[in-house]
């Protein structure tokens, strides 16, 4: 009883930093777009995006696999906010800034008690399962840099590794904004170099073998 406690206390904290992440990210495209209505494809990308890695969390919430949830919303949409927060705050210029360092605190905290109420199975899997990944993880590198690789791909290596059938979910949402740029691009400024429609289309390609993946080929993982 005490343990069944324990978990719907962390999943009660767990799912207040979810919904956080959640009202932060339609706040920040409503304010982009209200400023500047040409952001509103280029924000729509960003938001699905993000609303994509709040969504898997919670299904890990859901699961008890309180560790992974947050490790998921930590490398995509806490990690890096914290960093900018705590470099703005000492420089005597705070916006969001205690929002994301308490947040960052949050999680860790829940990933800490999580990983000790369940621990984190990595299973053997065949190297081929990776390839998606290591594919999007150069593309990403190559188009914008590698530490946008590293954090949109992580948690989608870890997920596999652990046999997360999230996996297949989450994989979308490092693709998923690409329609929205070359709309952006169409629609506000069609002079773009070659390599730039190039790369998006090769983007988009991806995001739709990534729905073929999710709603046409059979699941590897067991249910969970």
């Amino acid at each position: 009883m005490n343990k069944n406690k324990k978990i719907l206390g962390l999943f009660t904290v767990s799912l207040i930093v979810s919904i956080s992440l959640l009202i932060y990210a339609v706040y920040q495209f409503v304010n982009n777009v209200s400023h500047n209505n040409a952001y509103i494809w280029l924000g729509l990308g960003n938001l699905l995006a993000n609303l994509i890695f709040i969504l898997v969390s919670v299904l890990l919430f859901l699961k008890e696999e309180i560790f992974l949830g947050h490790l998921v919303l930590l490398f995509k949409m806490i990690f890096i906010p914290t960093f900018t927060s705590a470099k703005n705050l000492l420089q005597g210029n705070p916006t969001f800034d205690l929002f994301f360092i308490i947040l960052f605190l949050i999680s860790t905290v829940c990933m800490f008690f999580g990983l000790k109420m369940k621990p984190v199975v990595v299973r053997h899997i065949r190297w081929l399962s990776y390839s998606g990944i290591l594919l999007a993880f150069v593309y990403e590198s190559i188009v914008y840099n590698v530490p946008q690789g590293l954090y949109t791909n992580i948690p989608n290596f870890v997920l596999i590794s652990t046999h997360r059938r999230e996996s297949k979910i989450l994989f979308t949402s490092v693709f998923i904004r690409y329609p929205f740029i070359l709309i952006d691009a169409l629609v506000n400024n069609p002079n773009q170099p070659v390599f730039f429609y190039l790369a998006t289309i090769i983007g988009i390609l991806f995001f739709i073998y990534t729905l073929i993946n999710l709603f046409l080929k059979p699941s590897r993982f067991p249910k969970s």
